[in-house]
């Protein structure tokens, strides 16, 4: 973008800027009705204040929709300058000479204990009680369920009921693998199994500073 276009100069807070002001078009599509899902295209147009720090040699703009007859383009580049301006590095500069994580009196190492308990341990438990719930459905779901015989008197295969036995099984068959696992599983691990790059901290408290 050409210097000469920046012809307006403003001081803010001891500082230059050049100043010029162009216009942004928009448009957006919104439903006219909502029956025939008809749709028409809305146009505007806004302000577009451009802004040339002269000290730092940073360009920047901002947007405004009051007219000309309301504010100036130095108006309104003095109130984006007012928002954007160097109040804004206040808490960066404020971290360059108070830093926040300071703390007086304390000291961080890394802790002697990186062991935590076994996900995979809460996991299993987690799927044991819920399984063990579900059978516990199944199981008063048979109770009330009516026996359907063949001609000869043996139970169907295909009945409820035997649908029902079978689902429990292999319930409680699940819950048996998963409780054999379990014991083969230690109850604590190293945090850095999981993840190598964390680690627990420990806080030492410093005396006599």
């Amino acid at each position: 973008m050409s210097a000469e276009l920046f012809s307006i100069k403003l001081i803010v807070n001891a500082k230059e800027y050049g100043i010029f002001e162009d216009e942004k078009k928009y448009s957006y599509k919104y439903e006219a009705r909502e029956k025939t899902g008809e749709k028409q295209v809305h146009r505007f147009s806004l302000r577009r204040i451009y802004l040339w720090n002269k000290s730092s040699n940073k360009r920047t703009s901002g947007l405004a929709y009051t007219p000309h007859d309301e504010l100036s383009t130095q108006d309104c580049a003095y109130a984006i300058l007012s928002r954007w301006g160097a109040s804004e590095n206040t808490f960066k500069h404020l971290q360059t000479r108070h830093p926040y994580n300071y703390q007086p009196g304390y000291l961080f190492r890394q802790s002697d204990n990186q062991s935590i308990a076994n996900p995979l341990l809460k996991e299993k438990k987690r799927l044991i009680k819920r399984l063990k719930t579900e059978t516990n459905k199944l199981y008063k779901k048979v109770g009330n369920s009516k026996e359907s015989l063949t001609k000869k008197g043996f139970p169907r295969q295909n009945s409820v009921k035997e649908r029902l036995k079978t689902e429990i099984g292999k319930n409680e068959s699940l819950i048996e693998e998963l409780q054999q696992e379990m014991k083969n599983l230690p109850e604590r691990i190293e945090l850095s199994s999981l993840d190598g790059n964390k680690s627990f901290r420990a806080i030492l408290v410093l005396y006599g500073i």
